[in-house]
């Protein structure tokens, strides 16, 4: 019973930590492409 509640906690994070790279990863692949433009408008203001 107790290596079985090991086994769950650690397939839980993992998955947690998957997800929190893949969020990441989301993150920075849509931020990169929206951070060029407001700081190419933001220049071209000043």
């Amino acid at each position: 019973m107790e290596t079985n509640i090991v086994e769950v906690e650690n397939f839980v994070q993992q998955t947690e930590e998957r997800r929190v790279s893949a969020f990441a990863k989301e993150v920075k692949r849509y931020s990169k492409p929206t951070l060029i433009p407001s700081m190419s408008m933001s220049s071209s203001l000043t």
